[in-house]
């Protein structure tokens, strides 16, 4: 292909899309134009000129301004592209040529265009005048607005105190130093309460268990995608990656193709990522803590495990203490303890009081870290004190669950456990941490178990291995957040959506929630128990949101506030490996304000302005004043000019140090604790290692499975960002309204065709959706793309049918822990 022929289809490619877009795009034209889009760049053509053009948009001429943002999703990897302006309006997004992670936004980056111009969108501030969630409204003024609220929490806070004011919600963008953590900032000032997420958090609770507590809110050490190209193979558990983390299939595809790295992936169901799989294994639902114990086992039978790793890296040898089921400490033979270097975070000295190990040379316990090889098994009275090692008290849970006995409970045939355990035992290879897995109530349990496995193959510290999901964020100045040195409680979600509305009391004593401050919230409809959460809110007095769009949330609030999209406003915050600096590209729409704006305007009518009497600069300044942020080069200045900024080096290998007590992993656990403290009852002797007990409501054995017999699970979904994005016409090109996915028998043994409504229900509620009948679904679970707005759907939504019932330690959300039935639906009944 010669230039000219490259520059003429780049001019029409782009010609063409402005046409279609102006048009009004259809399915069929979109994936017409895709085509072309792909066959351009299989001839080697760039396709910068190629980009999504706001509808009227005319060919945008040289005078046009172009800033750098992109995506500030929860949990996206916030691609920057190049956003186009013109006449004060954004008319395109492109991909940023230069970005130094070479990402590009995805359909939802580039539906930007639609989300920041749609008429969905909250312009002004609004004082309910109907029924909570029946969405009647009256324009206000911000000066009234700002006095309802000053003056209504001024009265709480004098009556009941500040925490009765609950702040729910993360903020309208995520993780913005400039705006979600200038509301963390008011909130710590003034002493209200928060609502802490419980999302995904039950892997996370398991891993931190064994790699420590002060690692990041996802309990892993950071493992660096480009490592994919030194490992043997990679395990995604329960994770579909080709939707959920598109920027990451580039590594994944280039390791494949160049290093013949094995791809695994664990799911009950045929997703996007098992189709592209070496190796596909289907656990039943709720099992794979069970598989990942048969794995153990083999790999140890087989004498594959890494005898060295374990001895020097884990506390695999350390004596437990039979009555106690604790560590035997040098104390407990007389050793009196010492001081060690202060802790940071509490002033104090630390006590250095080290485990005790069997010396075999000398035949006499000793101190771990001072004995030479320790042996991994082994049973001693120790001054009248019966003990075992943690590696023999391991491997009897372990094999419990030997590949025969696991199969018959995980469905996954002996041979595929075995074949499995070859490829984990062939070299270096990355657990890639999935969600799937932890959304049941014995999630916990899966981290837990999954780090096991990692300790014993020695995959951990070394180029190639690791166990995560990659995630890991460099440490900000945590005194920006909270500057008078209080940090506020916290109240789990679940605890307090559920147990503390419908009881008035926290932990056993009285606690009033009188006013519910959301911003970016999905508590109705993307949480869990929907109608039982709307009964809950009723009880709430005054509930105010702060919003992009009229969102379910957001129809339930007595006073509404306009929110900016992240276009409208400059901001740095962390995604994956690298801190980001995005553009204010326009000015602000209508009457919207920043979510740190909101903050200071808060923060004035609450009468402590004088905290927040800062620039945007200067606060940004301050939020990065930290050792870890200086050390990297990471400023301000440098942000604004680099855009982006890598906090750890490429290729970077987590040290074989981590952040627990020992200072190795403690794949048994000296002390367990919960996630959160909600006043629950924990059985402790029952954590200290892992262990697998049946979900609480999605297993076979179950009553409650008699009247509803099918799995209810969830998936991503490509067109939407958890609750966001169900608002554009665009991507609702692509799947215009809820479906449901089914096994081809489970619906004929229902009467149930293709395109059928149905309804999806249990004891808690229902949802009516289309039925999409596939051979990828397990038979026996049915699974949703989720995040459409209540709006949508004919009857229901999908969040009336989970369960919200909890694991005591991991304080999760257990999405997957639910069960129903599917019918034809009948729209007169």
């Amino acid at each position: 292909m010669t230039v000219e022929q490259g520059v003429a289809i780049r001019q029409g490619l782009a010609h063409g899309l402005t046409r279609t877009l102006t048009q009004g795009l259809t399915r069929r034209t979109f994936l017409k134009t895709a085509a072309l889009v792909a066959g351009a760049a299989a001839s080697g053509t760039s396709l910068v000129g190629c980009s999504t053009i706001a509808p009227g948009a005319k060919p945008a001429p040289a005078a046009d301004e172009v800033k750098i943002a992109g995506c500030q999703y929860a949990g996206c990897y916030s691609c920057q592209g190049l956003v186009k302006v013109r006449d004060g309006k954004v008319v395109s997004i492109d991909t940023w040529p230069e970005d130094p992670r070479k990402n590009k936004p995805c359909l939802r980056g580039r539906a930007h265009l639609q989300r920041i111009y749609s008429p969905d969108r909250i312009k002004y501030p609004m004082r309910r005048v109907g029924e909570r969630g029946e969405g009647k409204w009256e324009q206000i003024t911000w000066d009234d607005a700002l006095a309802e609220i000053g003056e209504k929490w001024g009265g709480y806070i004098k009556e009941f105190g500040p925490q009765s004011i609950v702040f729910e919600g993360g903020g309208s963008k995520s993780g913005g130093y400039l705006n979600s953590y200038l509301l963390t900032r008011l909130r710590n000032i003034v002493g209200l309460a928060a609502s802490e997420p419980c999302d995904d958090m039950g892997m996370a609770k398991g891993l931190n268990k064994v790699f420590g507590p002060a690692y990041n809110t996802w309990g892993f050490p950071p493992f660096d995608w480009v490592q994919l190209k030194n490992s043997s193979a990679m395990i995604t558990w329960s994770g579909n990656i080709t939707v959920a983390a598109t920027q990451n299939w580039r590594q994944i595809a280039e390791a494949r193709e160049k290093n013949g790295m094995k791809f695994v992936v664990v799911d009950p169901n045929y997703t996007g990522s098992a189709q592209k799989a070496d190796l596909w294994v289907r656990p039943n639902p709720g099992t794979d803590t069970i598989l990942q114990f048969a794995l153990t086992s083999y790999i140890v039978s087989q004498d594959k495990h890494d005898k060295e790793f374990l001895r020097d890296f884990t506390v695999a040898p350390v004596l437990i203490n039979q009555q106690t089921k604790m560590y035997l400490r040098m104390s407990d033979l007389g050793v009196q303890p010492t001081e060690g270097p202060v802790d940071p975070t509490t002033g104090m000295p630390t006590i250095i009081d080290p485990p005790v190990v069997w010396d075999a040379v000398a035949g006499a316990p000793g101190a771990m870290g001072a004995v030479a090889e320790p042996p991994l098994s082994g049973s001693h009275t120790i001054n009248g004190i019966k003990t075992r090692t943690a590696w023999d008290m391991l491997l009897e849970v372990v094999n419990e669950y030997a590949p025969e006995k696991a199969s018959e409970l995980c469905g996954v045939p002996v041979q595929t456990i075995h074949k499995l355990a070859d490829i984990i035992t062939a070299g270096p290879v990355f657990h890639h941490t999935g969600y799937g897995s932890q959304s049941y109530n014995n999630g916990v349990q899966n981290g837990h178990a999954l780090a096991l496995l990692g300790a014993v193959t020695g995959n951990t510290g070394k180029p190639g291995a690791g166990t995560g999901s990659g995630w890991h964020g460099p440490t900000y100045n945590l005194a920006y957040t909270y500057p008078t040195g209080f940090n506020s409680m916290a109240i789990a979600k679940l605890a307090l959506c559920f147990d503390v509305l419908e009881t008035g009391k926290f932990k056993g004593e009285p606690f009033f929630v009188k006013s519910l401050f959301m911003c970016g919230s999905s508590i109705i409809g993307g949480f869990l128990d929907t109608n039982r959460v709307v009964k809950n809110l009723a009880k709430v007095d005054f509930i105010v949101c702060a919003d992009l769009t009229f969102n379910d949330s957001a129809k339930y609030a007595d006073l509404l506030l306009p929110v900016t999209h992240n276009y409208e406003s400059e901001d740095i915050f962390s995604s994956d490996l690298y801190v980001l600096y995005m553009d204010k590209v326009v000015e602000p729409a209508f009457e919207c304000k920043t979510d740190g704006d909101i903050a200071i305007e808060l923060a004035r009518v609450l009468g402590v302005g004088d905290y927040f009497s800062k620039t945007n600069d200067e606060f940004l300044h301050e939020a990065l004043d930290s050792e870890s942020m200086s050390s990297l080069g990471i400023t301000v200045e440098n942000l604004k000019r680099d855009r982006v900024i890598r906090f750890l080096p490429e290729g970077y290998v987590a040290p074989r140090a981590w952040p627990t007590g020992t200072g190795r992993m403690e794949i048994y656990v000296d002390t367990p604790f919960p996630r959160l403290d909600v006043g629950q009852t924990i059985d402790f002797d029952a954590e200290h290692m892992p262990r697998w007990f049946p979900p609480t409501e999605a297993w076979h054995e179950n009553e409650m499975m008699r009247e509803y017999p099918l799995y209810f699970m969830s998936e991503r979904a490509r067109n939407r960002y958890h609750t966001q994005d169900a608002e554009s016409t665009w991507l609702r090109e692509i799947e215009p309204e809820p479906i449901i996915r089914m096994n081809p028998t489970d619906a004929t043994a229902r009467g149930i065709k293709e395109g059928d409504y149905v309804e999806v229900y249990n004891s808690r509620g229902h949802a009516v959706a289309l039925a999409r009948l596939s051979e990828e679904m397990m038979p026996g679970v049915v699974k949703y793309p989720k995040g459409w707005q209540i709006s949508h759907f004919k009857a229901g939504c999908w969040g009336e049918l989970h369960n919200s019932e909890f694991d005591p330690v991991g304080v999760n959300d257990s999405y997957f822990d639910a069960v129903c039935e599917v019918r034809l639906w009948n729209e007169e009944v």
